[in-house]
């Protein structure tokens, strides 16, 4: 698990600070497990300036259709999915 700083206004989304994303992007947070950055944007602002390798999924099918292909789980899925918005 990750430390959180808050929770957003849906009590299942918590807030990681810059630092533990920072930590996460250099490797030294996680480590054997893997992640995927979803950026929620849309794709004007995503152009605008994005974390390297983010996912640019701004509707709710996108995130399905990537996680849930087919209706069922991903195979390798990652361990942490972290949502920029």
């Amino acid at each position: 698990t990750l430390p959180t700083e808050g929770t957003s206004k849906h009590q299942d989304l918590n807030y990681i600070s810059g630092q533990t994303m920072s930590e996460i992007l250099t490797g030294s947070r996680i480590t054997g497990g893997s992640f995927v950055v979803v950026d929620a944007r849309y794709p004007y602002e995503f152009e605008g300036g994005k974390i390297k390798g983010a996912l640019n999924l701004f509707k709710e099918d996108m995130v399905i259709q990537h996680f849930y292909p087919d209706s069922t789980l991903m195979k390798d899925k990652p361990a942490i999915v972290i949502f920029h918005w």
